[in-house]
């Protein structure tokens, strides 16, 4: 038995911060898309875990009375924060886990609210993080990477948990689980990428295993501010820039020991709701519908039920 296939000392616990706002943004949505749906999917895969699970909803600012309800009627801890943006937000959830204390076993998986979840997405992590306890970060959407991460001095796993081969990914979005231990450790690295502008989520994901995210002219001329942004501003916003991203590549230098590991489901557990962004190997649309059937089936209740 390899390291990275050490069983645990025993379950760790999952805490599921679910980070969610009322609005909407321009993406372009499958015509099956809801937030509706994407809360109701994640409520279906919180029952099919078979450990200790939390889930937090972290409302920034008000959501609609109808999501509002389904997140009390799940049971779990409805909190409202007023952040104002997807960065902000998150760095506020990356604190949890410190003020909450919870151990560094644990397992923390922080999700954005327009993800479809398959029903043992939850189960299918919390299984994979058992047994691979040389990897700290999970992701549940994604593309495997196209070449081991080797090169970085480390190899984890590429055998199947449960049924479910786990393989190496380049990156994820902000949706992704961690080890609370390592996100601790981490902390810092993580609450800085988000400023370093365009694809920050990747350039996380890249600092976190040891890996430069920026080349010398992504660092020193970033993406252009928006046209007609006055010439002192658009120096500034360079300047500002450049500065963040040297820290990021700095923040990359890691030690061998405390480069991370970010594997994901060679079968997607989950896709993002997002046209071109839809995962492959499976067929959303229907499990978009069978979770809404689901759904209703819940909310006629059983004496509904048994008079069907």
């Amino acid at each position: 038995m390899t390291c990275a296939e050490q069983e645990p000392p025993g379950p760790a616990a999952l805490h599921v911060v679910y980070r969610s706002y009322g609005g909407e943004n321009r993406k372009g949505r499958p015509d099956w898309y809801s937030k509706v749906l994407a809360l109701t999917s994640l409520v279906r895969a919180v029952e099919a875990v078979d450990g200790d699970v939390e889930v937090l909803f972290v409302n920034d600012g008000p959501v609609p009375e109808e999501r509002l309800s389904l997140m009390h009627r799940a049971g779990h801890e409805v909190l409202r924060i007023d952040k104002g943006s997807n960065r902000g937000s998150l760095r506020w959830a990356l604190r949890l886990a410190e003020r909450r204390g919870w151990p560094p076993d644990d397992l923390v998986l922080l999700l954005e609210d327009d993800y479809l979840l398959v029903p043992t997405a939850l189960q299918e992590v919390v299984q994979a993080a058992r047994r691979w306890t040389a990897v700290d970060y999970f992701a549940v959407y994604g593309q495997p990477s196209t070449a081991r991460p080797t090169t970085y001095g480390q190899q984890g796993p590429d055998s199947s948990a449960s049924g479910q081969s786990w393989v190496p990914f380049d990156s994820t979005t902000s949706s992704f689980a961690v080890r609370v231990g390592a996100l601790l450790v981490d902390h810092a690295r993580l609450s800085l990428l988000p400023f370093t502008g365009g694809a920050w989520d990747h350039a996380t994901c890249m600092v976190v295993q040891g890996r430069p995210p920026f080349s010398l002219r992504d660092t020193f001329l970033p993406d252009p501010a928006p046209a007609g942004t006055p010439a002192h501003r658009r120096a500034a916003r360079v300047a500002a820039l450049a500065a963040v991203r040297l820290l990021g590549q700095a923040s990359a230098v890691r030690r061998p020991t405390r480069r991370r590991l970010l594997y994901g489901p060679a079968v997607p557990v989950a896709t993002h709701m997002e046209t071109g962004l839809i995962s492959d190997g499976r067929d959303w649309p229907a499990l978009a519908a069978e979770t809404e059937a689901w759904w209703r089936d819940r909310q006629a209740g059983p004496e509904a039920r048994a008079g069907a």
